[in-house]
């Protein structure tokens, strides 16, 4: 289990909050944990390798986690707008 970590102040710790549910999902549908890095206050870069099950973690340094943290707050941001569909297709 890997993130969750308050990359920017200005946004609520919604970090947290999936921390604590991913923890009790987990617990309720009775899986372990074979390895965590949660919380903090920085960003991280994971690689998964779904062909052997390994992960692997890098913390980011605060230069970059500041990025991720602008990313983050541009994409909050965007509104998303629906467009009629292109062509009409009815499937039953």
């Amino acid at each position: 289990m890997f993130g969750g970590g308050k990359i920017n102040s200005a946004l609520d710790d919604v970090g947290a909050k999936n921390i604590d549910f991913v923890r009790q999902f987990l617990h309720d549908e009775g899986y372990v944990l074979a390895g965590r890095d949660v919380g903090g206050n920085y960003a991280r870069r994971v690689l998964f390798k779904p062909h052997s099950g390994r992960a692997f973690v890098k913390r980011l340094d605060s230069d970059m986690g500041a990025n991720v943290a602008h990313e983050e707050i541009a994409i909050a941001k965007r509104r998303v707008v629906a467009r009629p569909p292109v062509d009409d297709i009815e499937l039953f």
